[in-house]
């Protein structure tokens, strides 16, 4: 969590990595970004791994072995953003559609 503020989506198991992906292929924007934020994505969870690691009666979520030290580049970040606030705004698009004050 302290590595990255997008950790939610690095932390991501393959279930939900896979609901992600479809999310974006879902996405109402042009093909080309669907591409790029699913290759995105897709490096991101290569280049930066997490493992789910289980204590006893506790778990926790540690960085995976890689090559690559466990801090965003600008442009990483950017993108990251950019994915975010397009879940965040379909988010609050569905939640008013579905508000009964609507």
């Amino acid at each position: 969590m302290t590595v990255s503020p997008h950790w939610i989506l690095l932390a991501a198991g393959k279930t939900e990595q896979e609901a992600l992906l479809s999310f974006i292929q879902k996405a109402d924007v042009i093909p080309q970004k669907k591409t790029e934020w699913s290759r995105f994505m897709m490096k991101m969870w290569m280049k930066y791994p997490v493992m789910y690691v289980e204590d006893g009666t506790s778990a926790r979520l540690v960085p995976g072995k890689t090559a690559y030290a466990y801090s965003l580049t600008p442009d990483e970040n950017a993108m990251f953003q950019e994915i975010e606030q397009y879940i965040a705004a379909d988010m609050g698009k569905a939640s008013v559609k579905q508000s009964p004050d609507s």
